[in-house]
């Protein structure tokens, strides 16, 4: 059996160790015979604090060895030196590994010497635009936090070029993010992974969405506008409550229903809107696809351009594999492409029309076939196999089952 080192430097957040990193483990354990370690860095107090406190749980749900170390946040000069040996020092012997996964552009950098030195293929998977993300996160910043802004760019096309320079293969969520980091560094084999989503939890199915309606309270003739997710600014939660105003302004019969971990924030934005019609909840990643279910569409606003060009959310796949209408801009371009493709994209007015049963199942099963986290191991297949190959004087040879 193939042995992994999978490597994430953001602790050991819900919505992606629940969403991505777990399942992903488990479906290669099981069906490409591939065995993963976990190393987990957390660059903050408070980020160390709750990985602890999800270790256990975490643990229980993989077959491979979890650590969890206290490293240094990103941001600090020789951070990146710095956190290397902090891994270094958690890992006995790298050498045990036949590759290295390394989630993000930073932990690639990271990763990238200490495998160089050592001949182990490493794996750049990058999720993002880093420096699109700076540049919107400090958009509205004062003057004098500008040189701390040009070192965090410094930083980041450093780490990006490291990664592009010294990594074996990477991978990108869209065409468009592998377009802006191919300027870096050398040509890497690459493949096109966008975000997955898990087909045991995701799906359509009409007796899950009575039920979780009739559990919701509502009625059949009323239309249930759903929002899941995150309240960072880039996600436009206040203009999906302005959005929702305008509908509900033409249509009482209109619901809203925000599933988020930040119900007080959700709350305070939409304490405009009647009570009655907005339920807001936090619910387990587990549960999300039934109250997908019993929605009849899905709000998905994104500002075009910037972070959001080369973009791939998980949100996205969550809500094309339960079929629903997706009231969305043209951004991220991927997503607005195959939502027209699988006829559920519908316009950031909200004017559509409400799915079938049937069209619903039908949009499932083809989002499922390109989306869904089972599927994605015949392609993860080959990535895995380029590397063990790539490894000085190791042959390999795995498969799907």
């Amino acid at each position: 059996m193939a042995k992994g080192l999978y490597v994430l430097c953001e602790g050991l957040p819900s919505h992606v160790i629940d969403s991505q990193v777990i399942e992903h483990l488990s479906l290669l354990r099981e069906h490409l015979s591939i065995e993963f370690d976990l190393l987990v860095l957390a660059p903050s107090k408070s980020l160390y604090d709750d990985a602890v406190k999800r270790l256990p749980d975490v643990r229980k749900r993989l077959a491979g060895k979890v650590s969890v170390v206290k490293g240094f946040r990103p941001a600090l000069p020789w951070s990146r030196w710095l956190n290397e040996r902090v891994i270094l020092r958690q890992v006995a012997d790298l050498r045990e590994y036949d590759f290295v996964h390394a989630r993000t552009d930073y932990t690639a950098a990271m990763m990238m010497g200490a495998c160089r030195r050592l001949a182990i293929p490493i794996l750049w998977d990058c999720r993002g635009d880093a420096l699109a993300e700076i540049e919107g996160r400090f958009s509205q910043a004062f003057f004098f936090a500008k040189p701390f802004i040009a070192w965090r760019k410094l930083q980041c096309r450093r780490n990006t070029r490291l990664a592009a320079s010294g990594c074996s293969a990477a991978t990108f969520v869209t065409a468009s993010l592998r377009d802006v980091n191919a300027k870096f560094g050398k040509s890497l084999k690459t493949w096109l992974t966008p975000c997955f989503a898990p087909e045991d939890f995701f799906f359509f199915d009409q007796a899950v969405r009575a039920e979780t309606r009739a559990a919701l309270g509502y009625k059949d003739e009323q239309r249930v506008y759903v929002y899941s997710g995150g309240m960072a600014a880039y996600q436009c939660f206040s203009s999906v409550v302005k959005q929702f105003e305008a509908i509900y302004s033409k249509n009482d019969k209109a619901r809203l229903l925000v599933l988020t971990s930040s119900v007080e924030y959700a709350l305070r934005e939409s304490s405009r809107l009647p009570e009655e019609i907005v339920k807001v909840m936090s619910v387990s990643f587990f549960s999300v696809g039934s109250y997908l279910c019993a929605s009849d569409f899905a709000f998905f606003l994104r500002e075009e351009g910037g972070l959001n060009e080369a973009a791939f959310p998980t949100k996205f796949a969550e809500y094309a594999m339960t079929g629903l209408p997706i009231i969305m801009n043209e951004s991220p371009r991927d997503c607005a492409r195959l939502a027209r493709k699988w006829g559920i994209f519908s316009c950031s007015k909200g004017e559509g029309s409400k799915l079938t049963r049937e069209q619903r199942e039908e949009c499932s099963s083809s989002a499922a076939k390109e989306l869904g986290r089972r599927q994605s191991m015949v392609l993860y297949s080959y990535i895995y196999n380029f590397l063990l190959s790539s490894k000085s004087g190791a042959i390999h040879c795995i498969g799907t089952e």
